[in-house]
């Protein structure tokens, strides 16, 4: 059977393949000549991972010191920075992909009779990329959550509802370790305006089977949501 990769597996992997021993002939001694081998695994290790400075530099073959004296120095700041911006835009493709899967799920759950939508569960996504999550430090995890949540803000109607469900997946199953009060406020917000906003609607009356099947399917994600805070389970 074919490995399935994470997506942190199959970005150092790419970074890995792409990277070029620096070139020490013919450059003046002042010039930059790239980054050592050993050097580059720490930066990546350090950028993505929650190893400490200590297990990095038992991976990587040198001693602790000399990895203490690599994370000051400023361009492995930068490139630490760096990563973390690479593999956010990649974050935010795979999100946008399970929002799309998501949303084919949802349009046919909210395609069924109200009096199903109300027994049936939730529509849910897997994030098998994820899976190795626990390993990531929690600066990367942070940064993939707030790139989520500036996606929730440019995005309106029912599509910012499945982003809201993706965020929701990701904080109960894979970032719980940086959720903040703030984040939970955001998605209940959001709920809260479109459920208003489709109680608006209803009272047309063209489009009041639809909206109360919304009103629904908001207000059930709603209860998920709280039920998950008090008690820890997910959907």
């Amino acid at each position: 059977m074919k490995k399935t990769w994470t997506l942190l597996e199959d970005f150092i992997q790419k970074k890995k393949e792409g990277y070029q021993k620096p070139v020490w002939a013919g450059k003046p001694r002042d010039a930059k000549k790239g980054i050592k081998p050993r050097k580059f695994e720490a930066i990546l290790l350090s950028a993505l991972t929650n190893m400490t400075q200590k297990e990095i530099s038992q991976d990587i073959g040198v001693t602790h010191g000399q990895v203490r004296i690599w994370a000051i120095a400023e361009d492995f700041k930068k490139d630490r920075e760096g990563y973390h911006e690479e593999i956010r835009e990649e974050f935010k493709g795979l999100a946008i992909s399970k929002m799309n899967e998501l949303s084919t799920e949802i349009n046919n759950y909210l395609a069924q009779d109200i009096e199903e939508i109300m027994k049936q569960p939730l529509p849910t996504v897997s994030f098998p990329e994820l899976s190795d999550s626990k390993h990531y430090n929690k600066e990367l995890s942070r940064k993939l959550i707030d790139s989520l949540e500036d996606m929730v803000n440019q995005v309106g109607d029912l599509e910012d509802v499945h982003f809201l469900m993706i965020l929701f997946y990701l904080l109960s199953e894979h970032f719980g370790a940086v959720a903040s009060d703030n984040d939970w406020n955001m998605i209940t917000k959001f709920l809260f305006t479109d459920i208003y906003m489709s109680v608006l609607r209803a009272r047309d009356k063209k489009r009041t089977e639809q909206e109360l099947k919304n009103i629904v399917y908001f207000t059930k994600l709603l209860e998920s949501i709280e039920d998950f805070k008090r008690k820890g389970k997910c959907l």
